[in-house]
């Protein structure tokens, strides 16, 4: 069974971008699977922390993934305005899923630097 700290999905309609961690150091290795494929990659790692965007087939996969005995962090989704000027020009499924596996360790420090903002 593969081992890995953190992974990141993008979901998409027919293919999913997964960008996974081995360490925090370590090399990140990057698969698009298809939407038959999720089950089987999945079941063949050890359970770990699974960021992926908050939308409809998120809530679907989440609950596949926790039956699984992952830990799955739902992320609000990267909307222009949360996104610097370059990343709004060069968004790919490889670039979100990569954000959405650094996501998980710093999702809360966003969302209390922006709540603090507002007061």
């Amino acid at each position: 069974m593969k081992k890995f700290i953190r992974i990141g999905v993008d979901l998409a309609k027919n293919y999913f971008q997964v960008h996974a961690l081995e360490s925090e150091n370590g090399r990140a290795v990057t698969r698009k699977l298809k939407r038959s494929k999720m089950h089987e990659f999945f079941s063949q790692i050890e359970p770990c922390l699974i960021g992926m965007e908050a939308c409809g087939s998120a809530h679907y996969w989440g609950r596949e993934l926790k039956a699984m005995g992952h830990e799955v962090l739902l992320m609000p989704r990267l909307t222009p305005s949360r996104m610097s000027s370059a990343a709004r020009t060069m968004q790919s499924t490889r670039t979100q899923s990569a954000k959405r596996c650094r996501g998980p360790e710093c999702a809360s420090c966003r969302s209390r630097a922006r709540s603090s903002k507002r007061r």
